[in-house]
């Protein structure tokens, strides 16, 4: 296109989002609110709002610790690894700071996860790092068959727990245990 041409055409109108309901680090949950609609690319009507779905079971095991906790507690359990107090205060800290890195990076509050989120973070930046530093799981006494075993039963119990705590927040975990499945007649 030459300039004359470029210099006549309309000018051009963008997408306008003002608010995206979910970032890749923070597990999706389902909302009650009804999402924006957002600003059609032309002219015309404003679009429909994006469809956002809630994050499934194996979707969640991957965004309990961020990348930014993970790369300080490695660098720290190399450098401290023969020093016990180094160990456990690079632990405390991974363990503290978690939930607040995850709370002070989200952009708006329709991108906060759910309050349980934080908790449930915490609490598996532990098997994380017992995983990740032999030293400190030795300084635990726990053997890398125990290790193992913590990790395993962390992948399964916290989504799981956070799928739980997601239903009584939105007001489904009674109709979890009392809808009964209708089996056809037949």
């Amino acid at each position: 296109m030459d300039q004359t041409a470029l210099a006549n055409s309309p000018p051009m109108r963008y997408l306008e989002i003002k608010e995206v309901d979910t970032v890749a680090r923070y597990i999706v949950y389902e909302r009650k609110e009804e999402a924006r609609p957002v600003k059609a690319l032309v002219g015309g009507a404003p679009a429909a709002p994006p469809k956002i779905t809630a994050d499934n079971y194996a979707s969640k095991m991957v965004k309990y610790v961020p990348a930014e906790v993970t790369a300080f507690f490695v660098m720290a359990a190399a450098l401290g690894h023969s020093n016990q107090t180094f160990l456990i205060v690079a632990l405390v800290l991974g363990f503290v700071f978690t939930p607040v890195y995850l709370l002070l990076s989200s952009v708006s509050a329709a991108q906060k996860p759910l309050l349980h989120f934080y908790v449930l973070a915490a609490i598996a930046f532990v098997p994380w790092a017992l995983v990740t530093s032999p030293d400190l799981a030795s300084l635990f006494g726990a053997s890398s068959a125990v290790v193992a075993f913590i990790l395993a039963a962390a992948v399964f119990v916290i989504p799981g727990a956070d799928s739980l705590l997601e239903a009584a927040a939105n007001g489904k975990l009674h109709g979890m245990f009392t809808e009964r499945r209708k089996v056809p007649a037949g």
